[in-house]
């Protein structure tokens, strides 16, 4: 359940204490310390509050507008049971008050009591209040679900079928594709294609504990394309993963490995560990830390077998509807075994990435990204050559490359589970080493299914 429903439902909390400013219990004008216990409230004094009110207690206890506003002072200074009671007393004078059974909801529901505050929510959804008391009931009742399922073992289904275009496929995959003898013949055509994509994505989740849950995860997906078949992918992803929250810090700890086949055949396993720490500073701002270590086996070509180890932090703010993120990485490859025909693989990376996504209510979310990275080579290329001198090397500098990633994505939700999503993909890629370059655009459009 996201952060922004909690925010909201914070917010409710606040508005129902501010009820209580049309609150008239007393039958004649209220009592100059209850006044002075109304404003302390108002302003949101909370510790001086419940001073007073504790204060008057003995004077006042039994009086059922006393009691609510006790109750508000005991909640928010963290005195659920005190709260309790209090509501209680007051609703036994008063028992079709909106008010005072929804301050008891909420002491129910911040002391994670779902059972007992869904049980005044549907009380208060009985009495038949306004409209916006229903809205308001249906928004914490909505989020208890959401919290109740996360404390359940769930095994979660999708599969994704799409269409796709290709502008370039033949980009993107120059080490699979691009010899040691390279000749000005040999410079790759620019090639588009349709295809079609299938994703298909199992996840079981087992809580341990509150706060910690373990995950299991098997995906598979695979890109058809219509006339270039020999450039076909398709991979098959196995993940294992842990987290845990402490206060306001969430940790994930997961396991990873990846089978992929290119062009009909193995490619290359993939081996990680990926390591997350979110710092959520409020309902707006959170800060993620980020590090992973993979093993990449390439069952092609011995020489690029790599050891990638990168370093991650994003910053989160959250804006009513809107999420902004903005990003660093530090990534770096290098080569199991170097050699001189290995050496052209290792490198840096250096990205930069900013994204914004925007919830639309009843319809579905809108999202975009920008990515720019940069990699440095570590050594020259000693091993692609001249075609009018083989003794001589093609490339005198050592390889740089820039790469622009713009991504939009619009996903719409049919019902509950079905899902229409959209993707356009622009790629730029600039290098000192000239058949690296290259522009690329894909659109995808695909349907999903969720089986949960």
């Amino acid at each position: 359940m996201s952060g922004r429903l909690l925010k909201k439902l914070k917010c409710l909390a606040v508005l129902s204490t501010c009820l209580l400013i049309n609150g008239k219990g007393f039958a004649s004008e209220m009592p100059s310390e209850l006044e002075k216990l109304k404003v302390l409230i108002e302003n949101n004094d909370t510790q001086a509050s419940f001073e007073l009110a504790e204060r008057l207690f003995d004077e006042y206890a039994g009086e059922a507008e006393f009691d609510y506003m006790y109750a508000i002072s005991a909640r928010k200074v963290g005195k659920h049971q005190h709260a309790i009671f209090a509501f209680e007393r007051a609703i036994l004078a008063q028992p079709n008050n909106v008010k005072f059974r929804f301050g008891l909801a909420i002491a129910y529901f911040e002391l994670d009591n779902f059972a007992a505050a869904k049980s005044e929510l549907k009380q208060i959804l009985a009495l038949n209040p306004s409209k916006s008391v229903v809205q308001k009931v249906e928004q914490y009742l909505d989020y208890m679900d959401g919290k109740i399922k996360s404390t359940q073992t769930r095994l979660l289904a999708s599969i994704k079928y799409g269409l796709m275009y290709d502008s370039n496929v033949t980009s993107g995959v120059e080490n699979a594709l691009i010899p040691s003898l390279f000749s000005a013949a040999d410079s790759f055509v620019v090639e588009s294609d349709l295809g079609q994509k299938l994703n298909a994505n199992l996840i079981y989740q087992k809580p341990l504990t509150k706060l910690s849950s373990y995950s299991l995860s098997a995906g598979y997906g695979t890109t058809r394309y219509q006339d270039l078949s020999d450039l076909n992918k398709s991979n098959l992803d196995l993940v294992i993963g842990y987290q845990h929250q402490v206060e306001q810090l969430n940790y994930k700890l997961n396991g990873f490995y990846q089978k992929f086949w290119f062009g009909g055949d193995s490619y290359h396993d993939v081996l990680a560990l990926i390591a997350s720490l979110d710092w959520k500073q409020d309902n707006q701002q959170t800060y993620t830390l980020n590090s992973s270590y993979a093993q990449i086996d390439n069952k092609q070509n011995n020489d690029q077998d790599i050891n990638n180890f990168s370093l991650g932090l994003s910053y989160k703010y959250r804006l009513d509807q809107h999420l902004f993120s903005v990003g660093l990485t530090h990534a770096q490859d290098k080569v199991d075994t170097l050699t001189n025909a290995s050496q052209k693989y290792q490198r840096k990376m250096n990205a930069f990435q900013l994204s914004w996504l925007m919830l639309i209510s009843d319809w579905g979310r809108v999202s975009a990204s920008y990515q720019k990275q940069k990699a440095n080579h570590d050594y020259l290329d000693v091993t692609t050559r001249n075609p009018a001198s083989l003794s001589a090397l093609l490339f005198s500098q050592i390889r740089e490359d820039d790469t622009d990633n713009i991504k939009v994505n619009f996903d719409y939700t049919l019902n509950k589970s079905w899902q229409w999503q959209t993707q356009l993909k622009l790629v730029t890629k600039d290098s000192n080493h000239f058949f690296y370059s290259y522009d690329r655009n894909q659109f995808t459009t695909s349907v999903k299914y969720n089986f949960n």
